[in-house]
């Protein structure tokens, strides 16, 4: 299945800092699956905030679907 991903601030150094990718991902995979993808490793990552999925957060263990676009969020950081 083809999933559109956007990366968001500095976690596009992900993605060769680049802001989309078009992916390919075997049906049934989930969110932590497109981690995987791009090496991200949730809770471990420093950069990796959370995924979103029409406008809301989605949980990591939650299955994607054809035609899907996430968007990669970093941690949010400041002072």
């Amino acid at each position: 299945m083809k999933i559109k991903v956007l990366f968001n601030g500095r976690i596009r150094q992900l993605n060769g800092w680049k802001p989309s990718a078009d992916i390919e991902l075997p049906e049934g995979s989930t969110g932590l699956d497109l981690c995987s993808h791009f090496n991200i490793v949730p809770g471990k990552d420093r950069l990796y905030g959370f995924l979103i999925r029409d406008g809301k957060k989605m949980k990591e263990e939650e299955e994607l679907h054809d035609g899907d676009e996430i968007k990669v969020n970093g941690k949010a950081a400041g002072g």
